[in-house]
């Protein structure tokens, strides 16, 4: 029997190459759920070949992220670019998060290194130093989740030979 789509039921997708719905896609192609059909490019969606059977998604799959530059889903982003937590690569961390150099990961305040443990809110980084004006700030104790401030908090005092508080 001939259909136009193939059937949800049977987990089934329309491949191009023998004009069938089969469970799985040939090889070198994706399966889209949007139209039921095995796809060589994800159009405005992302390849992934970390779930079975490789599909085009809209989000990645755990470890894999999302490339902007070649739509597909990768475990390294490309150059200029940075793993964020929605699995996305980007090109700035966006507010609230501080590229980690060591990972080239964006990250929360409290997850910068300690060989970079200050959060830079002007260039959105994790630092060992301030940028200008700027004094680091750490607790007491304290090895990582610093932040660089215009101020050092109530009982500190700015050092401006090491940059500070």
């Amino acid at each position: 029997m001939c259909v136009a789509v193939c059937p949800l039921a049977q987990n089934s997708f329309a491949d191009p190459t023998t004009q069938k719905c089969v469970t799985s896609c040939p090889f070198g192609y994706f399966t889209d759920s949007r139209d039921r059909t095995c796809k060589q490019n994800c159009s405005f969606l992302f390849s992934d070949t970390g779930t079975n059977p490789k599909s085009c998604v809209t989000n990645c799959s755990v470890n894999l992220y999302a490339d902007p530059l070649t739509y597909k889903c990768v475990s390294v982003c490309p150059p200029g670019y940075y793993k964020h937590i929605t699995r996305q690569c980007v090109q700035f961390c966006p507010y609230g998060y501080y590229l980690n150099p060591l990972l080239s990961t964006c990250v929360i305040l409290s997850n910068c290194p300690s060989t970079y443990p200050y959060a830079d809110n002007l260039t959105h980084f994790c630092t060992a130093n301030c940028s200008s004006g700027q004094y680091g700030f750490l607790a007491i104790g304290a090895t990582t989740g610093g932040k660089c401030l215009y101020y050092c908090p109530s009982n500190y005092y700015a050092n401006p030979y090491s940059g500070k508080c």
